[in-house]
């Protein structure tokens, strides 16, 4: 019986660790430390190589890093290793975003929204952040109806509210 208890709070808390990495590297990325945050992300992948979620953020922070032809490949592993995850098809959204291309870049944005059914605020969030993000193809209006569904979802997310903010300040 102690030897399971002692198993669970081991258990519990590498997953821990492992989110807690995760936010870490985010936060390492929006602070613009990106080589940090990068190094983070090849740890995270290298702990768990199947996960689409720490490809997406890998391709983000090459994103901001500038460096987009890194970030393609980011999204690409990540859909190859994790093609239920709609993420990286939001972050290969963006790289035609950030090139202008609105019917390139709403198409997989739709698609990646579609197979999650509505029902991935995290999704939504960064589908309604790619629409606002790129001045060269923007949707607003697509952009709020995202961020309007992820605060129904999930009422108590400050983020939400603060994407609301800044699309109200791109209007």
């Amino acid at each position: 019986m102690k030897i399971k208890i002692l198993f669970g709070v081991i258990l519990a808390g590498t997953c821990n660790l492992e989110a807690q990495s995760l936010k870490e590297a985010i936060k390492l990325n929006e602070n613009e430390q990106q080589d940090e945050a990068a190094v983070m992300y090849e740890q995270l992948i290298a702990k768990e190589p199947a996960n689409g979620t720490y490809y997406y953020y890998y391709g983000e922070n090459f994103i901001d890093a500038e460096q987009p032809e890194k970030a393609a490949d980011a999204f690409s592993r990540g859909l190859q290793k994790d093609p239920a995850n709609g993420l990286n098809l939001i972050g290969q959204a963006e790289l035609k975003l950030m090139n202008g291309d609105l019917a390139g870049g709403k198409a997989l944005i739709e698609k990646s929204v579609h197979s999650a059914g509505g029902k991935n605020s995290l999704l939504l969030m960064e589908a309604g952040e790619a629409y606002i993000r790129y001045k060269k193809a923007q949707d607003l209006m697509t952009a709020q109806s995202y961020f309007e569904t992820a605060a129904k979802l999930e009422p108590k997310n400050p983020e939400v509210y603060n994407l609301l903010g800044d699309l109200y300040s791109e209007l």
